[in-house]
């Protein structure tokens, strides 16, 4: 569903206008402003052009460590499974149509 999504970063609001699902670009809205608060917690200081730029860049940085991890982990289960894959069609082609060796 389409629709409009609002969401406030560091006391500003945006409004985008969203195409597919609305429930998901909410989810990634909160995950993002989720992130954006624990950067500016660790990020602790006056509220300045700058320092809002270093929170924004902060948290970019850990959903891209996040996204990196999650990707690198995704990849080794894919690996895994494609060895696996393979030791079975090994196996089962060894065995013949009977499933006798």
């Amino acid at each position: 569903m389409d629709g409009q999504l609002h969401i406030e970063i560091l006391g500003q609001s945006f409004t985008f206008e969203t195409q597919g699902d609305r429930e998901k670009a909410q989810k990634a809205a909160q995950f993002l402003s989720e992130k954006v608060q624990a950067a500016s917690r660790a990020l602790d200081g006056p509220s300045t052009a700058t320092n809002k730029m270093g929170i924004i860049v902060l948290a970019a940085l850990d959903m891209a460590h996040s996204y990196l991890e999650l990707k690198e982990s995704y990849e080794g289960f894919l690996d895994q499974i494609g060895s696996r894959s393979e030791k079975l069609i090994q196996r089962m082609e060894h065995q013949g149509p009977g499933g006798e060796d």
